[in-house]
């Protein structure tokens, strides 16, 4: 599974959080099963990522990051981040 985040006006959290509600709206509208799937791995990865962390990793190393991407495998559950092009760690495991 793979989304994309607009990182030009927000922070990751603000981005993901925004695209989870974006996806819910929709699936209220007219439920599509990659949507779902998308929820599916967003929110447990709102609930549990320490954003803190990764805002600072983000800010450390992509200052004027503009676009992010969460790769997420099924098995295990596991997300690489890559931001303009550049893995961010640490992963996130669910």
């Amino acid at each position: 599974m793979i989304i994309s985040l607009d990182l030009s006006r927000h922070c990751i959290e603000t981005a993901t959080r925004l695209k989870r509600e974006d996806l819910v709206r929709r699936c209220l509208k007219s439920p599509a099963p990659e949507e779902e799937a998308q929820l599916d791995y967003l929110t447990p990865f709102l609930e549990q990522a320490d954003f803190p962390a990764l805002r600072s990793r983000i800010n450390a190393q992509v200052p004027h990051a503009r676009q992010a991407t969460l790769i997420f495998n099924q098995s295990p559950r596991r997300l690489q981040i890559h931001v303009d092009d550049r893995i961010i760690l640490p992963v996130w495991q669910a």
